[in-house]
């Protein structure tokens, strides 16, 4: 906690994210684990190592890790697009 260098209990960090997020204009659909999901992200986007992005990220399977990684939504996203656009291709 603020001052005595211990961690913060998941309540209170959880207010103090809320009132910081309120005060910095960001909307209250922003959790605290977006960060760390855009963190793995950029991580992995860069090319670092599974491994290495896991242990930093605080995972105990790289499953986890790749369960953050938003940049699967986006690949997922752009497959059904073509899917999409093939389907009016063909028709």
């Amino acid at each position: 906690m603020r001052g005595t260098g211990l961690p913060y209990k998941r309540r209170l960090y959880a207010a103090e994210f809320r009132r910081v997020a309120r005060l910095a204009g960001i909307p209250d659909d922003v959790w605290s684990m977006d960060a760390r999901a855009g963190a793995v992200t950029e991580a992995l986007d860069a090319g670092a190592d599974d491994s290495d992005v896991m242990n930093t990220a605080g995972h105990t399977q790289v499953s986890t890790t790749h369960r953050y990684n938003r940049s699967s939504l986006k690949k997922t996203g752009r497959v059904a697009d073509l899917r999409i656009a093939s389907r009016k291709n063909s028709a």
